[in-house]
Formats: C-alpha cells, sequence, structure tokens
C-alpha cells in the first residue's frame, strides 16, 4: 500500500479535474482561468469565480437575468459575490467595473480592499471570497433587458492577480423603470 502523502498526490489529477469541470459548467466566464491547485491553499496559481448574491455567493450562467436593487440610501445596484483562491493574504484589492455592453461610455468603475471570508462555493465547500458587493451601473432605471458587462481583478500585497468576467441581463421591476430613457 502506498504511503499517505503518495495516495493524496495521486488524487490530486482527479479532484482538479472535477474541480474545473464543475467550473466549466457553472461559473460565469469559466475558463478564463487556470484552475487551482486541488487542495485550493500554497502553491496554487490565484483564481476567481465572479457571481451574484447578497446573503450567499450564486454562480450564474452567461445570460443571467440579474435584479436591479433599491438599496436602503436609494441608489440602485446589482448584487456581485466572488470566491477565490491562492492569494497570500486575507485582504486583496479589488477593481470591478459594469457597462453595458453597447455603451463604452457607460462604464462605472469601483475600487477598495476587501476582506476574504469563507464563503460557500458552488459544491458547498468554504473558499475565501466575498459576499454582497452593490456594483452601481450606468442609468440603472434604463437598464431594464440591457446586456450588462462586469469585469473584477484582485491583487493582494505579493502582487498576485485574477480576473473573471460576466455578462448578465438587468431586471429592473416595473416600479424602478424611468419614463424618459434614451432609446
Amino acid at each position: 500500500m502506498l504511503p499517505r502523502a503518495q495516495r493524496r498526490r495521486a488524487r490530486v489529477p482527479v479532484v482538479a479535474a472535477v474541480l474545473f469541470a464543475c467550473r466549466c459548467l457553472l461559473g460565469c466566464a469559466a475558463g478564463n482561468e487556470p484552475p487551482p491547485s486541488a487542495d485550493g491553499g500554497a502553491g496554487a496559481r490565484p483564481h476567481i469565480e465572479l457571481g451574484s448574491g447578497y446573503l450567499a455567493f450564486e454562480a450564474q450562467p452567461p445570460d443571467a437575468r440579474v435584479p436591479l436593487i433599491m438599496g436602503l440610501q436609494g441608489g440602485y445596484h446589482v448584487w456581485v459575490s466572488f470566491v477565490t483562491g491562492g492569494f497570500s493574504t486575507d485582504v486583496v484589492h479589488m477593481d470591478l467595473s459594469t457597462r453595458w455592453a453597447e455603451l463604452e461610455a457607460s462604464r462605472v468603475e469601483m475600487a477598495g480592499s476587501v476582506a476574504l471570508r469563507p464563503v460557500p462555493d458552488v459544491a458547498g465547500n468554504q473558499a475565501p471570497g466575498a459576499i454582497g458587493w452593490p456594483a452601481s451601473i450606468f442609468k440603472p432605471t434604463c437598464a431594464n433587458g440591457q446586456r450588462l458587462l462586469l469585469e473584477i481583478s484582485l491583487t493582494d500585497e505579493a502582487g498576485l492577480a485574477a480576473s473573471d468576467d460576466c455578462e448578465w441581463v438587468v431586471d429592473v421591476p416595473e416600479e424602478y423603470r424611468s419614463s424618459d430613457c434614451e432609446p
């Protein structure tokens, strides 16, 4: 019988292949990043999977319909969440942008430091990530049916970086829609 360490190393390619297949099937822009190492820890390449969700990470397929939310202070946003791994710290710098697919001038950029916390991924495993980030969008009350491009990049203090992108369709509730939107 093989020693424990050799048995564990023998399972790594199988586990990595399963994780990669799950990401390809469920991820928003799966395939943009190389698969992480099977344990997701030291030695793993940084990776990120962008999704939605306020209370939990929700992987979204391309062209998913995401609701526009009106915040408590009167602003509008869509919820963004992500799971990640392979970074050297628990705090990363995040650059997030949204824009309508048909209008480059609609880009809204957001940035800040984000503390990574354990978040259940699509398989139910705990992974570092963040849930419930309110991402602003251009002319939100006019965005119903608009294709929304989201791009995210994370960088840690050691310079390790990962990025992901998604394309969703904004679903604006009737009561939020503006009547004076340009065609």
